[in-house]
This record gives structure tokens, sequence and C-alpha cells, in this order.
């Protein structure tokens, strides 16, 4: 394929690059539109939603400054170095995103059911049944995820071509000094999220030295960050070699972390459940809608309202229906809701947080986990770009042709 081609092929894919930001934007705005409309309770959606619209903005930016360097005439080289470095960091956050698009699904039953009584979509004609909304809402996110798999497609391709147009020595020549500074917030990222797993018991799952881990590499990542940028100043090939074998050191033990995390996720989460109560796991990830994770409020049991109706209401003398104790009622039906539910007024057992099932708290587990090995498995590409760039660079010290890398 000859140059020509290759910008031919770069334009292509940074003209849909634009147009799948501006969808991913769209569905981030509206999505948080929706959230501060109808969830006053639903911050963290909104933050969530406002984070999509900002990664379909960023790459939709990307992708323009990528097609005006397949254009230009002048400064093409500068203007695709920058599309380049950009692109490393939006793919991450797009590879995060598609699994959690795809992975809602699975974990989006529990949360429409906790939010239904406010989101009023039983006036929209996609929605009007709990049901309806699941299978609607589940095939837009399941697109959506989609579409960002396509994105990160295309953006592996138009690397590919700016490594041609550019030529390879070009893109080697600061990528080591690009890749470690992203190493230095990437590290003091990783060791903050290993102190909090630490405070917070329930989010390693039960297993002690995930959080150890990620304090471990979060740390190790940080200085080895700074002996690369140190090593590239001052071309020491003596720093150079000891960055390369921490960096071997750190691949090795996220590479094992990421195949344990993905294998064992399923596992660690059902084995936390058996020893831990799945309200406690719920309370202290602070999951939206859990109540009663402060004290324990009295329970007054649930009756079903009719002998033939499932449909509960809290014990009363009044009522000669059977009362259950050690159970509640949840999600009592809204006086201004004319539709009835069958999510409205169910029972659940007494406890820290009710409104999970430990079947929801498993699976939020999981997913964690999940999220977790991929966290490692974006790392450690990372460490394998870097470990290349500080090879070649120390291969050109030693036959001193440092301008020419």
């Amino acid at each position: 394929m000859g140059l020509r081609r290759y910008r031919r092929t770069l334009q292509a894919t940074t003209l849909l690059g634009t147009v799948g930001g501006v969808v991913v934007a769209y569905y981030g705005i509206t999505l948080s539109a929706l959230v501060q409309a109808a969830a006053p309770g639903g911050a963290r959606l909104a933050v969530a939603a406002i984070a999509l619209a900002t990664i379909g903005c960023l790459y939709s930016c990307a992708s323009m400054l990528g097609f005006c360097g397949s254009t230009a005439k002048h400064e093409r080289i500068r203007c695709l170095m920058v599309y380049f470095y950009a692109t490393i960091i939006v793919s991450v956050l797009l590879v995060l995103f598609t699994y959690m698009a795809l992975a809602a699904p699975s974990a989006i039953a529990n949360w429409l059911r906790l939010h239904w009584s406010v989101l009023g979509l039983e006036g929209h004609a996609c929605c009007q049944t709990y049901d309806g909304a699941i299978t609607y809402l589940s095939h837009r996110f399941t697109t959506l995820g989609g579409l960002a798999a396509a994105s990160i497609a295309c953006m592996f391709v138009s690397l590919y071509c700016v490594i041609k147009i550019v030529t390879v020595p070009i893109v080697m020549r600061d990528i080591l000094s690009v890749i470690n500074v992203i190493f230095v917030f990437l590290g003091l990222a990783t060791f903050g999220y290993g102190l909090y797993m630490m405070a917070h018991e329930a989010l390693d799952a039960g297993e002690d030295w995930i959080a150890s881990i990620f304090t471990a590499i979060g740390v190790a990542v940080f200085v080895l960050a700074t002996l690369g940028l140190v090593g590239a100043k001052a071309k020491s090939r003596s720093l150079l070699l000891a960055y390369a074998v921490g960096v071997v050191l750190c691949l090795a033990v996220l590479l094992a972390s990421a195949i344990l995390a993905f294998v064992a996720a399923s596992h660690l989460a059902t084995s936390y459940e058996l020893t831990h109560d799945a309200g406690d796991i719920a309370c202290t990830a602070r999951l939206y809608g859990c109540s009663n994770c402060t004290g324990d409020v009295m329970c007054l049991g649930a009756q079903r309202r009719r002998p033939t109706l499932d449909v509960w209401q809290a014990c009363n003398a009044s009522s000669s229906a059977p009362c259950l104790r050690f159970t509640t009622v949840l999600f009592p039906m809204p006086s201004q809701v004319s539709v009835p539910s069958p999510l409205y007024n169910q029972m659940a057992p007494c406890g820290h947080c009710p409104e999970w099932p430990s079947t929801e708290v498993a699976s939020y587990m999981q997913r964690s986990l999940e999220l977790l090995g991929i966290l490692c498995l974006v790392n450690w590409l990372f460490l394998v770009i870097a470990l290349v760039a500080a090879l070649i660079l120390r291969r050109s010290l030693e036959g001193y042709q440092t301008e020419s890398i």
C-alpha cells in the first residue's frame, strides 16, 4: 500500500471517527438530561453520562485533528503526532466504556427497578412496561457498545496509518517521554485506588491481595515513569536498562493479575457471598438505592393485601392475612402513578440494603473484578509500548544514533 492509500485510509477512518464521536456525545448528553430531569438522586448517573459525552467530544475532536493532518501540506507531522498521542489516550477510555456498555444489559434490570418510580417511563411507547423498558434499554446499550468497538477498530487502523505516513523513527522519538508522563498520572491513580480498596474491604471481593497488588503496582509504575523520564532525558543506557527490567517485572505481574481476575471473577464473587452478607457489600460499595445501612431499622413484617394478589403491605392488625416476620415492603406505589406495576410493593428480607438481592450484588462483584482485569490489560499494553521504545532508544545510544531515533 502506497503513501497515498495510507492517507486516504486515514481520512476515511477519521471521518468515521468524527461521526462516531458525535453519536456517543449525543447519547451522553441525552442520558444526562434524562437523569437530571427524572432522577433527583442520580448524581452518579449524571456524572457518568457527562463523562460519556466528554469521551465522545474528545474522540470527535481528535478525529478531526487527524483528518486535518492527513490533508495538510504544512505542519502535517505535528498534527498527526498530536492526533497519535490523543488517540492513544482516548482509546483507553473507549475500551473501558465499551466493556461497560456491553455488560450493561446484564446489570440494567436492578438499576431500572430502583429507578422505575422516578423515571416516569410508563408514558413512553417504548417503555410502558418494565419488561419492555429492559428490552429497549438493553438494545440501546448493546448498539452503543458495538459502535464503540467499531470506533476502537477505526482508531487502531488510524494509528497504523499514522505510523506508515510519519515513519517509525519519528513516532518513536518522543513516545517514551509521552508514555512516561501518562504513567505518572496512571501510577498515582492506581495507587490511590488501591488505598481506596483497602479502606473499603468489600470492593476487593474479600481478597486482600488485590488491593495490595494495585497499591504496589501504582508505586512501581510511578517510580518507573520517573526513571524512564530521567533516562530518556540523560540518554543513560544504564538507567534505560534498569527501566526495562522493571517494566518486564510489572508486565509479568499485570498479566498474571489480569488472567486471575478474568478466570476467578465468578468464583471470587460466589465465595465472598458465602462469608459476607450481601447487604453489607452493597452498603460498603454505596450502591444506589440502599437503605438501612447506618443502623438496624425496626422490621414491621409484610403481608399480602389480598390472598390471591402479589401486592404487599406492612403488617397491621386490621388485616387477617398472615404476616411474614423479618421481612419488609419495598418500593411503595407513588400516589401520582395511575398504572399498577409488579415492581411496586415488593417483599424482601430485612437487613442491610434489602433493595439489592444477593444475586445482583454477586453480579456487581463479578463485573468489578472483570473491570479490574481490563484495567490490568490496558496498563500491560502501555508498558509493552514503553518497553519497546526504551529498548530501541538504548540500542540507538549504543551506536551513537540518538538523533536519528
